[in-house]
Parts: C-alpha cells; sequence; structure tokens
C-alpha cells in the first residue's frame, strides 16, 4: 500500500477497477477506507457501508474535469 501511495504522489497512475469487494464493497467490507490506498484515490471510501451500486439499465455520468488526462482523448 505504501509503494501505491507514494507512486501516486509522484504522478504515476491508479486505474481501480470495481469488484464485489472494491472500495467499501459488499457489506463494507472492502478494507480500503482510511488505508493508504484509499490516500491514493480520487474517492473517499465509506467505513462499513456496502457502496455497491448495481444499474444493468445503465447509468449517466457527469465528468468533473474534462481536461484530465484520462478522459481528454474519449471525450466528443
Amino acid at each position: 500500500m505504501k509503494a501505491i501511495r507514494e507512486y501516486t504522489r509522484q504522478g504515476g497512475g491508479l486505474l481501480m477497477v470495481g469488484g464485489w469487494t472494491s472500495f467499501s464493497g459488499r457489506f463494507g467490507h472492502g478494507g480500503y477506507y482510511d488505508t493508504l490506498v484509499e490516500e491514493a484515490l480520487p474517492v473517499t471510501c465509506l467505513k462499513g457501508v456496502d457502496d455497491r451500486v448495481e444499474t444493468p439499465e445503465g447509468v449517466n455520468v457527469t465528468i468533473l474535469k474534462p481536461e484530465h488526462p484520462i478522459v481528454a482523448d474519449i471525450l466528443p
């Protein structure tokens, strides 16, 4: 976890793809709340809260920073 945090502090990228125990996870068991990995993420992990959302109908995403390199080349 220290290596991930230091890598991102030095400008490295981190992509964390969700799953049953990512972020807060199923029944809040993800375990990333208040960790060094949480510091590297652009989100706050909820403590003991199931943060999963199932949306088989799809979602509409609002990009707050369209100039960010991760989305700059994919936006119309």
